[in-house]
């Protein structure tokens, strides 16, 4: 769920049909009205006899029954919802696609930062998670990337797979950006 966000008021749907399924996006709108890209899709089907109401809210479908047990249905924002992200963007739909093969997932504080640069251990860490590759560190490669470090067991793992080689000086800069064609060399090795 992203953190620091506050449904205001929740959706509340009245008008479900308690003998079907029904599916819903979420969105996200900041305080200075930016649209957030929109959620996975969530399927709600009601549980209990009586007319339901469906609640949608950051996180969660919650159906509520007639005699007030309630059932969280499907987890519909998966991380896809960016404060920084517009719907309309021409990113969009290809950050939503990697957030929900859990290949990124954006900040803490709910954005992604879409004009930033990626780092280098960044971009190390998406190739590993991209590709199915085990993230483990069985020794320390590089000068500057202690085991402490955070993508640490990413960047040896893309090093183990011979897509990343480092710098002549046994440093790999991990906070530095990573240049398109650092980037084109990784993905080319990658896929092959």
């Amino acid at each position: 769920m992203v953190t620091g966000f506050v449904a205001k008021p929740p959706y509340v749907d009245n008008a479900v049909d308690s003998d079907k399924p029904y599916t819903y996006q979420v969105t996200a709108v900041t305080d200075k009205g930016v649209e957030s890209a929109r959620s996975i899709e969530a399927t709600a089907t009601p549980k209990a006899k009586g007319p339901p109401t469906t609640v949608i809210e950051p996180g969660n479908t919650t159906t509520i029954n007639q005699n007030n047990s309630t059932n969280i249905i499907n987890n519909t924002t998966n991380n896809t919802v960016f404060v920084d992200v517009l719907n309309n963007a021409w990113y969009t739909t290809y950050i939503t696609e990697l957030v929900s093969i859990n290949v990124i997932s954006g900040y803490n504080d709910g954005t992604f930062k879409p004009d930033e640069d990626i780092t280098r251990a960044e971009f190390a860490k998406m190739i590993c998670l991209a590709t199915g590759w085990d993230a483990k560190a069985t020794r320390m490669s590089f000068r500057d990337v202690t085991q402490g470090h955070r993508a640490c067991t990413y960047i040896e793992s893309a090093k183990a797979h011979g897509v990343i080689t480092g710098y002549p000086d046994r440093t790999f800069k991990p906070n530095n950006s990573a240049t398109r064609a650092e980037v084109s060399k990784i993905i080319a090795l990658a896929i092959n």
